[in-house]
């Protein structure tokens, strides 16, 4: 009972944690800015105020103080910057789980993306939220997917999984066979990989990564 009752508070967590991240990036300095720090590809390291809108195909606003003027910066101009406890990281070359993948089993090839480091590792994982359209709601929708990526290999490949994103479960079946083959070295990783289902909690995949 007392390890249940443990995985399910961690469950909990996580998803509390996840949801804090989306809405975040979303609200928290999408429409203000906020004290921050960019680190351009040089490694120069410069602080002052940050507005970004998670998406994409959006760029960091920037500027060194209220007066300043505003710089906007794209995943080509910068390593990352941080806002508060939120570390964000440029990524590239992925494919990603959203409005393509809801609709025909498409995913969508993202070129260059700010990701928020969820855990730095053996395996680093990020969150990435993909803009789409929503033909139901007639809206343009975030979908989130978490990212991740092998270190210690020379090219770094990254690859991604659809993060609480309502669709049929044999769109999420697909998802975890090119999941399964990222992850083929690591057998206990493959087996919650497998027995994992749309409804479920995608932390303890995380957590076991994390261990690796």
């Amino acid at each position: 009972m007392i390890r249940f009752s443990v995985k399910l508070l961690s469950s909990v967590l996580f998803i509390l944690f996840i949801a804090f991240a989306c809405q975040a990036q979303n609200e928290f300095f999408a429409n203000n800015y906020v004290g921050g720090t960019i680190i351009l590809k040089d490694s120069t390291i410069r602080k002052g105020q940050l507005k970004w809108l998670a998406g994409q195909f959006n760029k960091v606003k920037f500027k060194a103080s209220e007066d300043a003027d505003v710089l906007k910066y794209d995943p080509d101009d910068l390593i990352g910057f941080k806002v508060d406890t939120l570390t964000y990281v440029s990524l590239y070359d992925f494919d990603a789980y959203s409005d393509n993948y809801t609709l025909i089993g498409k995913t969508t090839k993202i070129k260059k993306a700010f990701g928020e480091i969820l855990h730095k590792g053996h395996f680093n994982i990020y969150l990435v939220l993909i803009t789409g359209y929503n033909p139901v709601s007639q809206s343009i929708q975030y979908y989130p997917n978490i990212v991740f990526e092998r270190v210690e290999t020379e090219q770094k490949p990254l690859i991604s999984f659809p993060y609480s994103i309502r669709m049929k479960e044999g769109k999420y079946e697909k998802a975890k066979e090119a999941l399964c083959n990222y992850f083929k070295d690591y057998p206990e990783v493959v087996v919650l990989i497998k027995s994992f289902r749309r409804d479920d909690n995608f932390d303890s995949i995380i957590e076991k990564v994390k261990q690796l």
